[in-house]
């Protein structure tokens, strides 16, 4: 997922600079996106897996 984000952002850009003939300025703006999307991704992903189930609020103690 990380590496996916930042490889859809790169191609884009390049495809937008290239049809827009401009200097790799969407490449490098849309693979800074794909980073931070990446990164926010991984991020969740983590967070995700750290969590514990619920507990009851009777937890079997009397």
């Amino acid at each position: 997922m990380f590496a996916s984000s930042i490889i859809a952002g790169l191609l884009l850009g390049y495809l937008l600079d290239a049809w827009l003939d401009t200097a790799p300025i969407f490449m490098l703006i849309l693979g800074a996106l794909g980073f931070v999307a990446g990164m926010r991704n991984a991020k969740k992903a983590l967070l995700a897996t750290g969590r514990d189930e619920p507990q009851d609020k009777d937890s079997g103690r009397p």
